[in-house]
This record gives structure tokens, C-alpha cells and sequence, in this order.
């Protein structure tokens, strides 16, 4: 009896297996073993079958897995992971010491997506592209400090614009190109089916700007899925047009307890600023000596150079595990990078909890919870870059050393840059088995924030007064606080009719509810009293103003799917939306969707082993973007009336019958696998149209309002291509090459504004939105001819009078005459990545990425000539041709001089792993694998480009209505080199 109920405990206690074998069953009734990869690791949730039977198992986190009940000599295994080649094998029924290998495949239709999809569905079933990202295999080696460093140059269509160097900075994440003329660009996020607050930038432009994406850490993240476009997003309505990120986090697997543990250390640094500074050349007036001034030089060689070297270092821990019925991870997270300015440090702390259970084969929960301590300390706001590159060589000599006003120890003593940001994020999923042809499904969750975002100057001493004035140097301290509430309401039910003839149906209809609510404060205090007096309540002028917006959607939709035998699958859907922020007459809009995917490869008349899988797909969808909250409302101004009481005057007109903007895509496209699923090419092409986009019209005097009324008139037209290439070249037991190659190319053009004798609108210096042409276009006077005049100077200065179509080509004609033509884009045409991985004896890997964009422009503030800095044109113009010498002295800003190419490629990320051997790793601690990485970040670029950094913008496009687009006081993306030791036991 004792060895019997040894025997049933072993059997109960055994994971994965089909059914607990008798106690007195013997050895020869089952098989077991191990299923690892070509590199030695274990696969986890991998099928073993038993071919012919019902019996079989799933991988353990280990890849391990038993199978009992079996009879006969020998039985035939079939092994099936998505990811991997099926793998059939004989073996004897008795051995439990197998070892299974399989072979990774560039392309899996198996695989099951979550996002565009009523549900989930695998890969083979839909009819749009979607992007993944598997984040998992990603954050042990590559040295990624936020989401968005994630998605640059892994995900083909998706352009992410990063601000500039200050640790805590956000990006601008773009998807197929620009299609509003007033609203953001941003895709909307979701994680674990919540959708969360991911806005960028917040907190300012350029070096101020956060974004609330970076929020959530890169460790607790399973895969990021993202759908591009409306042909995808129909089924996420209103707010959908510039498409949709999936986050899936981490989840644990039933076993025992696994603990994973992560420590980083590493550094920053500012690469080579004195080679990379712009020079200043200055001309003295009464002697006429010219001085080339570096100020980046000038100051390393006073021994107090500009930047410093910044500490990076980060330690996670991780615990996940439990039995079949509950499955949970937690996590905690310490992260701190310090920059290479004085003040500049970001900091932030999170903690997460998933639990999974399966209370009965009817119902599956999961739920969630993390939450986000996040303290940005940014500098002082981009005033060191402003006054370094903006250097006034004629004062190298006074005691502000040439900085524009004050010297740089003056800015790190009056000058702070902060946010603080607490966060929490939760969800719930119930997902419900009625029946076994209905499943439905409930998600719902939160995600709360409290942001500060605090702008101080304080009050100069007296000694660094004589730098600024004295409005300045009174001191001035800003905090704008934004409470912000995000909720989500999904539910979902889904019934599979019975096949017929090989027809499949499957209906799905559900309903999805997203509130918004935001809560602004602004304080504002000017004047202090001393130096360290720093609240607002100290000031001698206290100012505050208070807002509340609301914005909700209420959407319903249906979507009903064929498929037939599983090949050929067609997709029809159409949602309904109403939004808090259309107009009053505006009652709600519909979205419809048809899509189709054909496994061509499957059928019976295919016989092209060579290219398998290949698979056909098309996908035609909308979906939108509501306005902006009170732009529909018509809205009055309190003001002090007659005899001092309350009055109001007319504020904004409003417009009841104002709408969404409504972009209508199509995209088709192709997967095809090569050399038995070794190489896989992904292609996409898509035009996306949208329609009643909301543009600004001037308001009649006689309707009692000022200004401008936003209403739905124009039209904005985006096409393209999307390629992803995935090799593995070699595989071997002792060696193995990977490749990818993502690359992608947008084409933007203004079709309408529809405002009547309004040809175009124009922003900041030149940028336009005009028909014809790009949204957000550069248009500027070009120099075409100069002669030299007896001075030296450039005489009969003529322009480009353009073409009829407004570009450039036309006869010259006088400067001051000449129009503004076209002269770039704003935004990429086309970008991309390149990436290599070496693995040698499943020890050591090397992996390097370089990524690239190109065919957009910026206004180059600091190259502007003479208005910010002395040019080598503007000093020895006789030196150069007389056009060239011909630009500082117009100093135009709308000078297609100043609109410089960024076009880039960078190498973005080198690493280098080992897995150390169990030799190297305590013994008695119970180490599974430890491997120790080396990573670098941001090492070189190539580009024509002679400033500072191509990737430098002040303003971000997606608020393109505040000015024209420059880099005037921004701080470089920063050089990183990591080391991390991730350790699992």
C-alpha cells in the first residue's frame, strides 16, 4: 500500500498528461520526454499526439510532457507548436528519456491573433496583415528601455519618431501615414483587451514630451500585435482610423513556481558633441577678424564640458506557475537612467499581478492589475540646448562664455523640467462555454492616472540676475495636473454553426462601451520671494484655471464568417458608433468591413512544395476619429457686465452637425513560405481615403462668434507598400543565422480642404496643407541665380516663380515677388529595418539591427543663417557661389536653403549573449539558465544631414497646428551600452 500511494501520487502530480494512470500501471504503457528547439531550449505548450489515438499531452514550461495508456510495441508521436514544422516520430512504447527536436518556420497561418478580430482567430482565417512582435524574446538581449524603442524597425508601416536624448522621453508613433489635417495621429492601445491611456506627446514637445505608451514595462510583455489601418480596426470603431496596438503581457503556466530575475547596468552618453557642434562663424565689426566658434569645445576646453556620462540600471524579478485550474505571474520592476545634463534622471518602479483560472471546462477567468510609479526629471526643458546652439560668439569672452544668456551652470541652478506620473491598470476577462458550439465573452477593466507635470524657474540671485531679465529672474513655477480615468466594456458571443459541405458559419455580435474622463488643473505662480521658495503658494501672482472632459463611445457590432474546409475563408462585419463628441445632429455612423483569405497551398491541385505555405487575403473596412471634445458644443465666456456683474459674450459658434472623419481602406496581399518554411515573405499594398476630415472655417461677423468653426470637409489620401522578409539561412545543432528585412514605402497627398476660395492652409513658416500635395508640406522661395557685385556681395538676387502646379521649374523672377513652392515632405516615404542574429554551439549569440527612413524634410532652425547662427556663407561670401552666398543675406525663413533632407539609416542595436554552462552558475540555488548580455544602442549614422541628429523635432507633427517643425533646443538620441544578467531558477 505504501508504494501504491507513492505511485498515485506521482500520477496525479504529473502535468500535462491526458488521464491519471492506475496506480499498478508499468513503465511499458507510457512514453515521455522533452521537446526542445535547435538551440536546446524547452518548448513550452507544445502538442504531443498519439497518432491514430485520442491520447496525448501538452509541454510543461520545461518542454516536458508523459503520455500514458498506451499499448503495443511502438506508437507514432506527432509534435505540433505554432512557430514550429510538425514533426512525426516513432518511437517504443516504455521510453521516457525522448528528446524531440523541431524546426522553427518563418511563417505559422496556425497561430492565433487577438487583435481586428471578433474574439481572436488564427492567422489563416483573416484577411488583413497584422504585425507581431514577440517582446519575450526580445528584452533578454536587446537594450530596449520603453515599448516604443519595441516597435522601431520591427514591424513594417509603423514610423516611430523619437523626441530627442533625455532619459524619460517619449515618441510619436505614426501607422500608414498622415490622415487628419487637426486630430492626433496616434493608434489607439489596448492591453490585455483594456484599452489605456498611450498619448504622446504629454507634457510639453521635443525634450519636454513623455509618452504615457513608455508607461508599461518592456519586461512583463508577452507579444505586441498591431493592425495598421481601417481595413483592420472596423471592429474598434470611432477612434480607430490610425490603427490599433495589442499588448499582451506575461502569463504563468502550470508547474511549480519559476522564478526569472534580471540586473542591468550600463551608461549614456552624448556622441562625440564637439566633432558633431555646429560651428558659429562671427565676424567682428571693428576689426573685421572672423572666429569660428564651437561652443562644445570652447566649454571641454574651460574643463567643464556640456554633457556628462549618465548611469543606466535596472533589476526585475519575476515568480509564475500553478496547477492546470490556476495559473498566475507577478512581477516588480526598479528602473533608473540618469542623463548626461544636470537634473535629468527618470525613474519609475511597477508592479504586476495575472492570475488565470479554469474553474470548469465552461468557464475561463483572467484578470489583472499593475501599477506605475514614474518620476521624470527632465532637465531644465531643453534651456541648455536652446542657449548652446543658439551661442553668440561676440560674448566668448564675458563671463556668459558665449552661451545665448546665461552660462551653463546658471541654467542647472534656476532651470527644472518634471512629471510624475502614478498609475494603475487593471482588467477582467470571463470567457464562457455554454454550449460546445457558443462561447461568450466579457472584458472589462481600468486604467487610472494622476500626472504633474511641473515647469520651475526659480528666483536668480543676484549674481546670475545680471543673465536674464527681471521677469525672469523673479522666478515663475507652472503645474499642470491631469487625473485621467479610462473605461473599458467589451462583451462578445460567438456561436459555430455545424459544417455543411464543407461550410463553416460562425457568427459573432457584441457590444463595446469606452469612457474617457480627464480632470485639468493649471496653476501658476510668478514672483518668489528667495532662491529656494518653490511652491506656488510663496508667489507673489497665483493663477489657476480648472477643466473636465468627458468623451465616451457606445458601439454594436456583427460580424458573420465562412469558412470552407478550413482554406478559403470570407469575413463580413459592420459596427455602429455614437460618440459623445458629435454634434447634436449628428446621430451615429457605420462601419463596414468584408475581407477574405485563401490558403492556396492547401488545395489538392497544389503541388509547389518549394512555396508552401501561400496564402491570398483582402480586407476592406472603416473606421474613424471622433473630434475633439467641445468643438461641436456651442460655448459662451463669462465676463463682468454692466454695474460689475456676471455676463457672457459668444465664444465658440460650434457645429451640431459635426462628425467623425471617416477613412475607407482596401489592402491585399500575400504570405508565402520558401525552402520548407525556412524563409517567409509578407506583402501588403493598401489605399486608405479619408473623408470629412475636420478643417477650421472662418466664422461671418454677423453670427455674433469670433473666429473659426471646425466642420467635416476634407480629404486626405495615403497609399503603399509593406514587405517583411524573414530567413533562417542556417540551422544546425552548432550553428544558426536568422534574418529580417522590413521595409515599407507611403505615399500622402491632400486630395480636398473644401474651404471655397481658400487654396491652401498655411502653418509657421511654410508648412501647408494644399491639394496636391502632402499633408503638412514644406513651401518655400528658392535662390536660382545671383551675380557677384564689385563688394563681393551677391547682387540681382532672383527665385523660382514656379509652375502652374506650384512646384519648383517656373522662370525667375525677383525674390521679394517670388512664391513659396513646394520644397518636402514632413513625413517619411519610405522606412524600414535590417536585423542578423548568429547562434553558435546554442551558447553565444550575436544580433545587430539597423534601421532607416527617408524622403522627409525639416526646417532647420539650427542652420538657420543669419537668424540664429553665422554661417561660413555669411562671413566670406566671396569664397562661396554667389546663391550660396546669397541666403544670409536675404535671411528668409522661407528659404528652401533651410529645409534640409533627414533621410537616415542608423545602427541601432548590437548585443552579444552567452548562456552560461551550469559549471559557471551557484551550485545549491537551483539555477535553470542564466545568460549574461552586452548590448549597445544608437552607435552611428548615416545621413546628409549636418545637424546634430536627423531624428531631432521639437514640435511633433501630430500638433503641426502649433508651428512649423524644427530642432532648435533638442537633445540628441543618446549612444547606450547595457550589460544584463538575466538568471532563472
Amino acid at each position: 500500500m505504501h508504494r501504491c500511494g507513492i505511485a498515485y501520487l506521482a500520477c496525479v502530480t504529473v502535468l500535462c498528461t491526458s488521464t491519471v494512470t492506475p496506480c499498478l500501471a508499468q513503465q511499458g504503457d507510457r512514453v515521455g520526454g522533452q521537446i526542445i528547439d535547435g538551440r536546446s531550449h524547452p518548448i513550452e505548450s507544445a502538442r504531443v499526439s498519439v497518432v491514430g489515438t485520442t491520447s496525448g499531452a501538452s509541454t510543461d514550461r520545461d518542454g516536458r510532457f508523459r503520455i500514458t495508456g498506451l499499448t503495443g510495441p511502438s506508437v507514432t508521436l506527432l509534435v505540433q507548436r505554432i512557430g514550429y514544422a510538425e514533426t512525426r516520430r516513432t518511437v517504443s512504447v516504455g521510453d521516457l528519456k525522448l528528446s524531440i527536436v523541431l524546426t522553427d518556420v518563418a511563417v505559422s497561418l496556425n497561430q492565433v491573433v487577438v487583435t481586428g478580430t471578433a474574439g481572436g482567430a488564427e492567422r489563416r482565417a483573416v484577411g488583413n496583415a497584422v504585425a507581431e512582435v514577440n517582446v519575450a524574446d526580445l528584452t533578454p538581449t536587446a537594450p530596449v528601455i520603453g515599448v516604443d524603442e519595441l516597435l522601431n524597425g520591427r514591424a513594417p508601416g509603423v514610423s516611430v519618431a523619437p523626441p530627442g536624448g533625455l532619459p524619460g522621453g517619449g515618441s510619436e508613433i505614426m501607422i500608414r501615414g498622415r490622415s487628419s489635417f487637426s486630430l492626433t495621429t496616434d493608434p489607439i492601445v489596448y492591453v490585455d483587451g483594456v484599452r489605456v491611456n498611450a498619448q504622446s506627446p504629454t507634457g510639453g514637445s521635443g525634450t519636454g514630451a513623455t509618452s504615457r505608451l513608455n508607461d508599461f514595462n518592456p519586461e512583463d510583455i508577452q507579444s505586441i500585435e498591431i493592425i495598421k489601418g481601417p481595413a483592420a480596426s472596423t471592429l474598434y470603431g470611432t477612434e480607430a482610423s490610425n490603427g490599433v496596438i495589442q499588448i499582451i503581457t506575461k502569463r504563468g503556466a502550470a508547474g511549480s513556481p519559476q522564478f526569472d530575475i534580471s540586473v542591468s547596468q550600463g551608461n549614456l552618453w552624448f556622441m562625440d558633441p564637439t566633432g558633431r557642434w555646429l560651428i558659429n562663424w562671427y565676424k567682428d565689426p571693428t576689426t573685421g577678424v572672423v572666429t569660428p566658434f564651437n561652443l562644445a569645445q570652447n566649454e571641454a576646453n574651460l574643463g567643464h564640458p556640456l554633457f556628462h556620462g549618465g548611469d543606466m540600471q535596472g533589476y526585475s524579478g519575476s515568480v509564475s506557475g500553478g496547477s492546470p485550474a490556476i495559473r498566475y505571474f507577478t512581477s516588480a520592476t526598479y528602473d533608473r537612467n540618469d542623463g548626461v545634463e544636470a537634473n535629468s534622471v527618470a525613474s519609475q518602479f511597477d508592479g504586476r499581478v495575472n492570475v488565470a483560472a479554469s474553474p470548469s471546462k465552461q468557464v475561463d477567468l483572467s484578470a489583472n492589475i499593475s501599477a506605475i510609479a514614474n518620476r521624470d526629471n527632465l532637465g531644465d526643458g531643453g534651456e541648455l540646448m536652446f542657449e548652446s546652439l543658439l551661442s553668440r560668439p561676440a560674448t566668448r569672452n564675458t563671463p556668459s562664455r558665449g552661451f545665448f544668456n546665461s552660462p551653463q551652470e546658471v541654467i542647472a541652478r534656476n532651470y527644472f523640467s518634471d512629471e510624475n506620473v502614478d498609475r494603475a491598470t487593471g482588467g477582467l476577462s470571463v470567457s464562457h462555454h455554454p454550449l460546445p458550439w457558443l462561447t461568450q465573452r466579457l472584458q472589462t477593466g481600468f486604467d487610472v492616472s494622476s500626472t504633474d507635470d511641473i515647469n520651475l524657474t526659480k528666483r536668480f540671485s543676484a549674481a546670475d540676475a545680471v543673465f536674464v531679465s527681471a521677469g525672469t529672474a523673479a522666478g515663475q513655477e507652472t503645474i499642470g495636473q491631469v487625473l485621467q480615468l479610462n473605461t473599458t466594456v467589451d462583451y462578445s458571443a460567438t456561436a459555430i454553426a455545424p459544417t455543411w459541405h464543407g461550410i463553416t458559419p460562425t457568427t459573432t455580435v457584441g457590444f463595446q462601451y469606452f469612457r474617457l474622463g480627464q480632470e485639468l488643473d493649471t496653476l501658476t505662480g510668478i514672483g518668489f520671494p528667495t532662491h529656494n521658495a518653490t511652491s506656488i503658494g510663496d508667489a507673489a501672482t497665483r493663477l489657476g484655471s480648472s477643466n473636465e472632459i468627458v468623451n465616451a463611445t457606445v458601439g454594436v457590432f456583427g460580424q458573420e464568417e465562412f469558412a470552407f474546409n478550413n482554406r478559403l475563408f470570407l469575413t463580413v462585419a459592420l459596427r455602429a458608433d455614437d460618440n459623445s463628441s458629435f454634434g447634436t445632429n449628428f446621430k451615429y455612423v457605420l462601419y463596414p468591413k468584408v475581407s477574405g483569405s485563401w490558403v492556396v497551398s492547401d488545395e489538392g491541385f497544389w503541388h509547389t512544395m518549394a512555396l508552401s505555405p501561400f496564402r491570398l487575403r483582402f480586407a476592406y473596412g472603416q473606421s474613424g476619429l471622433q473630434p475633439q471634445a467641445f468643438t461641436a458644443l456651442r460655448t459662451f465666456e463669462a465676463i463682468t457686465g454692466p454695474g460689475g456683474g456676471s455676463a457672457v459674450t459668444p465664444l465658440a459658434i460650434g457645429n451640431s452637425d459635426l462628425g467623425p472623419e471617416r477613412s475607407a481602406e482596401i489592402e491585399a496581399g500575400f504570405e508565402a513560405g520558401f525552402i520548407h518554411q525556412r524563409i517567409s515573405l509578407d506583402f501588403t499594398a493598401y489605399d486608405k481615403t479619408t473623408n470629412h476630415a475636420i478643417v477650421l472655417r472662418g466664422v461671418a461677423p454677423s453670427s455674433g462668434f469670433a473666429g473659426q468653426q471646425y466642420v467635416n470637409l476634407g480629404e486626405i489620401r495615403n497609399e503603399g507598400i509593406e514587405v517583411a522578409l524573414n530567413a533562417h539561412i542556417i540551422q544546425s545543432r552548432g550553428f544558426r543565422w536568422d534574418a529580417t528585412l522590413n521595409e515599407s514605402s507611403n505615399a500622402n497627398d491632400v486630395v480636398s480642404i473644401g474651404l471655397p476660395n481658400t487654396p491652401y492652409v498655411q502653418f509657421g513658416f511654410g508648412n501647408r496643407f494644399q491639394p496636391g500635395f502632402p499633408a503638412y508640406a514644406f513651401f518655400a522661395r528658392k535662390v536660382v541665380s545671383a551675380d557677384r557685385g564689385a563688394d563681393g556681395l551677391p547682387t540681382n538676387i532672383m527665385c523660382d516663380g514656379g509652375l502652374p502646379n506650384g512646384r519648383q521649374g517656373g522662370k525667375p523672377v525677383p525674390c521679394a515677388t517670388a512664391p513659396d513652392l513646394y520644397a518636402g515632405n514632413t513625413d517619411p516615404t519610405y522606412l524600414g529595418s535590417g536585423s542578423t542574429s548568429f547562434t553558435i554551439a546554442n551558447r553565444l549569440t550575436f544580433s545587430a539591427m539597423i534601421d532607416f527612413k527617408g524622403g522627409n524634410k525639416i526646417w532647420s532652425s539650427s542652420q538657420w543663417c543669419p537668424g540664429i547662427v553665422g554661417c561660413y556663407a555669411k562671413v566670406y561670401p566671396d569664397r562661396v557661389s554667389p546663391v550660396e552666398a546669397a541666403h544670409p543675406i536675404l535671411g528668409y525663413t522661407d528659404d528652401v536653403e533651410w529645409i534640409k533632407d533627414i533621410s537616415f539609416a542608423k545602427l541601432r542595436e548590437l548585443s552579444l549573449s552567452y548562456v552560461l554552462p551550469a559549471t559557471l552558475t551557484p551550485r545549491g540555488l537551483g539555477v535553470k539558465q542564466a545568460t549574461l548580455a552586452v548590448a549597445a544602442r544608437n552607435l552611428y549614422t548615416w545621413t546628409p544631414y549636418k545637424g546634430l541628429d536627423p531624428e531631432n523635432v521639437s514640435l511633433f507633427p501630430s500638433i503641426a497646428s502649433f508651428g512649423t517643425i524644427y530642432e532648435q533646443n533638442e537633445l540628441p538620441q543618446l549612444a547606450q551600452f547595457v550589460v544584463k544578467l538575466n538568471v532563472t531558477f
